[in-house]
């Protein structure tokens, strides 16, 4: 039989075996158990105790860092990974978090500064990547978030991940860059070119650095065809010697490679096995040439019945608000602005009589200090009454969990607008159009419950 530790009996092993703080691989592994089995103010005492130079090394001040982030401490966690990035400025792990230190902050002025040294990340994923673009694009660097995705395409030519996040970020910069035209061949251009034997297309790139693969479709800035094609317009005729000898070549289009780009990355998504990264593709058109209604109707009626089945769910067991929302992939506020009220009842336990009457007791003696989550917060503002309520608990504690998913809500709320939802009416697909009002108001409702976050808890 095996017997498995608990975390209790591992933590005490390690305090035992690290009893003194010091720069060893125990009181590291040490400092990661108080951390990871909630025990802040140790892991906080544990760090403190540490020797100023183990201390600010880099391995420990992540860990500070990580603490920081669970406890909320954005202004020093701010510093902490600004110190973390001056050793190690490629580090895409502080990048990320440092960006997200500033925007929790609101300091949009040293994040536009951030964001404008357009740092190059080393060793990040294709995930890490996308999430710095996203920061670059909302913050007025849109044109180098498309370079940097369009590196990465590049580095991953046959992912479709790197497709899709490549394909998402020219989506999300539509608003803040314009793929460029060109009427004449110069670095950043893709050409097409024609002879009487073959047609094919060569791309003369700029890019920051000279980092990016070679591919046989790019070409090197000092080739003959190079030089040949740069200052040449639509239509032009070079000459270049090939494999078989020396061929005369018309000009039959000019692009961006930006554009061109796009283009491989939808022939990419759509040949993919396998659905991966944030975009796919799906056939919705059928072997005549129509719309394959079918399709639609069997994603919105799968949809809705997976819906109708996590709510009754819910009716019968109880689910918490929290777990509703993560089985639905929707966030919290979403779910209560979108309630069914007709068809499933929200349920509120309020307690026995007895039950009720120590509550208010509690309240009108503000004997203890009470903590509230998301949901709590969007019920209370629906009925405009968030501050006056917040003021009679006594300035209760937000978790910082709870501000973390506020803001993010908040972001992809004025970010990423949907235009409507196709839901599925017995055998009938239908699409509703989701008025501009209904963003105003859900956008109006987040920034009261911010205030009140900032204000009043």
């Amino acid at each position: 039989m095996e017997i498995t530790p608990s975390s209790g009996s591992v933590l005490r092993g390690r305090q035992q075996l690290a009893p003194t703080p010091n720069d060893s691989p125990l009181t590291y592994r040490l400092i990661v158990c108080l951390l990871e089995t909630e025990h802040r103010a140790r892991a906080k005492k544990a760090l403190e105790e540490l020797p100023k130079r183990t201390r600010h090394s880099s391995k420990f001040r992540r860990l500070e860092a990580k603490l920081l982030q669970l406890t909320g401490d954005w202004h020093a966690l701010k510093e902490v990974l600004r110190a973390d990035l001056a050793e190690t400025p490629g580090s895409p792990a502080s990048a990320l978090a440092y960006a997200a230190v500033l925007y929790r902050l609101g300091d949009v002025e040293s994040l536009q500064a951030f964001l404008a040294r357009d740092i190059e990340l080393e060793d990040a994923s294709i995930s890490q990547e996308l999430e710095l673009s996203k920061f670059q694009v909302r913050y007025g660097n849109a044109e180098a978030a498309v370079t940097r995705m369009y590196g990465v395409f590049r580095h991953n030519p046959d992912s479709a991940e790197a497709a899709g996040c490549y394909l998402l970020t020219l989506i999300q910069a539509e608003k803040r860059f314009q793929i460029p035209a060109f009427s004449e061949v110069q670095l950043g251009v893709a050409v097409s070119l024609e002879s009487a034997q073959r047609h094919y297309t060569v791309v003369l790139e700029s890019y920051p650095n000279d980092t990016l693969p070679p591919a046989a479709d790019v070409l090197r800035p000092n080739s003959p065809l190079a030089n040949e094609l740069l200052g040449r317009k639509m239509g032009d005729l070079v000459k270049h010697e090939g494999p078989l000898g020396v061929e005369e070549l018309r000009i039959s289009a000019i692009e961006s490679q930006f554009a061109y780009a796009n283009r491989k990355a939808h022939s990419k998504i759509s040949s993919a096995i396998d659905a991966q990264g944030p975009l796919f593709s799906v056939r919705v058109i059928d072997d005549s040439g129509k719309v394959d209604v079918e399709f639609f109707k069997r994603q919105a009626k799968g949809r809705r019945e997976y819906v109708q089945q996590l709510l009754r769910n819910y009716e019968s067991s109880k689910l918490p608000m929290c777990v509703l929302s993560a089985m639905l992939k929707v966030d919290s506020v979403t779910l209560w602005l979108e309630w069914p009220h007709r068809d499933t009842p929200i349920y509120v336990c309020e307690g026995t009589y007895e039950e009720r009457g120590e509550a208010g007791s509690a309240l009108q003696q503000r004997e203890h200090q009470f903590v509230v989550d998301l949901t709590t917060l969007v019920e209370l503002a629906r009925l405009d009454f968030i501050e006056p309520a917040l003021r009679r608990l006594g300035r209760p504690l937000v978790p910082a969990s709870v501000k973390e998913e506020l803001l993010l809500t908040k972001q992809f709320a004025t970010e990423q607008l949907a235009a409507g939802v196709m839901v599925e009416n017995e055998g009938s697909v239908q699409f509703a159009e989701i008025p501009p009002e209904y963003h105003a108001k859900r956008k109006a409702l987040l920034e009261t419950i911010e205030s009140a976050m900032n204000h009043v808890c």
